[in-house]
């Protein structure tokens, strides 16, 4: 049986995170609004400029990303990315099912045999860091899955 999958690295996406949408997804989160007025003081009036050859540009104001360099970035972006990919993969029926059994010794193979009590888990997708890989047995269901993909990342202002 084959297997699909489509690689996606969220390196660049730092710069794009539309800020007045992501305070929008802490809210729904049920994140503190004390707190989510915290990260958005940091964010707010943010300015940067351009040094190239030893010369400054003007400073410009910077509306959309996550302060790099921040502690709080690297953590405010997988909860970004995280929003977008449930969004993404919500009703989905295609990927690569597994077979787990709770509290089984991994390395006794034996025990994942019996059908009774083990239970099949759906994977769709894999992340670590700002890599996620999409999976599926068929072509097209990877295919939809990145096509949709794509109009989440546009909705949630990342495109």
């Amino acid at each position: 049986m084959s297997l699909h999958i489509v690689f996606i690295n969220f390196s660049k996406a730092f710069n794009t995170v539309d800020q007045p949408t992501f305070w929008k997804i802490l809210q729904k989160l049920g994140v503190l609004n004390h707190f989510t007025n915290l990260i958005n003081a940091l964010h707010t009036s943010m300015k940067a400029s351009i040094k190239l050859k030893g010369a400054s540009s003007d400073l410009f104001q910077v509306k959309n990303g996550v302060k790099q360099g921040c502690v709080l970035a690297p953590s405010l972006l997988s909860i970004f990315l995280s929003v977008v990919l449930q969004y993404n993969f919500e009703n989905c029926d295609n990927g690569h099912w597994i077979q787990s059994r709770p509290r089984a010794d991994m390395l006794n193979v034996d025990q994942y045999k019996s059908a009774t009590k083990t239970r099949k888990i759906l994977v769709e997708k894999l992340m670590f860091a700002y890599d996620t890989a999409f999976v599926a047995h068929i072509h097209d269901g990877v295919q939809k899955r990145v096509s949709r993909f794509a109009r989440f990342i546009k909705a949630f202002g990342l495109g």
